[in-house]
């Protein structure tokens, strides 16, 4: 079956593979699939990139850590892919007309079938289209909804005689694989999930590390 999670961007999964269309995230489940396990499931996160980050070299650099191999593959004939594989799940990042398209996954046999046919059978926007969606996601009104989305819109505090403790933004995000739910071009204070492993996209600093990296639109 066919899924186009992007603009002119699809692929194609097993047959029994479906899409959890409750997720914020995209997400696609196998048929023993579920959110919260490590087995036959998939996610996909789609942005834009900095322009450091195009070169595959300057990703696998990124991704570089101990225990883990890093790989060069091709993906629907688009030979700009790198693959993070550690022992219980891989990272699989694609650079496309200025566009970075991140799977994350397990390694069960399962799953492994469904990335195989997923990379033979990925067809990518044209540039025309991928100029139209990176400037759609620089739009204020694009961000600002974005905001809401993932809990990051400020919240007046109530009006009170006395001072009141506000309450943290609450951010939205799925932790399976060590994915995580990101907003478009923003720049708030934010964790992220596993040593910080944002890899991509717009420069934010984070609370946990507070250094300059680069965050998925």
């Amino acid at each position: 079956m066919r899924h186009e999670p992007g603009k002119e961007f699809s692929f194609e999964l097993p047959d029994e593979w479906r899409r959890d269309e409750h997720n914020f995230q995209i997400t696609f489940f196998g048929p023993e699939g579920r959110m919260g396990a490590t087995r036959q499931i998939i996610q996909l996160q789609i942005g834009g990139i900095l322009p450091k980050n195009h070169a595959p070299e300057a990703r696998e650099e990124y991704l570089s850590e101990p225990g883990a191999t890093v790989s060069r593959t091709v993906v629907g004939g688009e030979k700009n892919a790198v693959v993070l594989k550690k022992q219980s799940n891989s990272e699989m990042s694609i650079v496309r007309n200025g566009i970075h398209y991140s799977f994350a996954y397990g390694h069960d046999a399962e799953t492994l079938r469904a990335m195989e046919l997923a990379r033979e059978t990925t067809r990518f926007p044209t540039q025309e289209t991928a100029s139209s969606e990176l400037h759609r996601w620089s739009d204020p009104t694009t961000q600002a909804a974005s905001r809401v989305l993932h809990g990051k819109a400020p919240v007046p505090a109530p009006e009170r005689p006395t001072p009141s403790r506000k309450q943290k933004p609450k951010g939205f995000l799925s932790r399976v694989l060590g994915s995580f739910i990101v907003s478009p071009r923003l720049r708030p204070v934010r964790h992220v999930l596993i040593r910080c492993r944002c890899l991509v996209f717009q420069e934010v600093e984070t609370s946990c590390c507070q250094r300059r990296i680069s965050q998925p639109v």
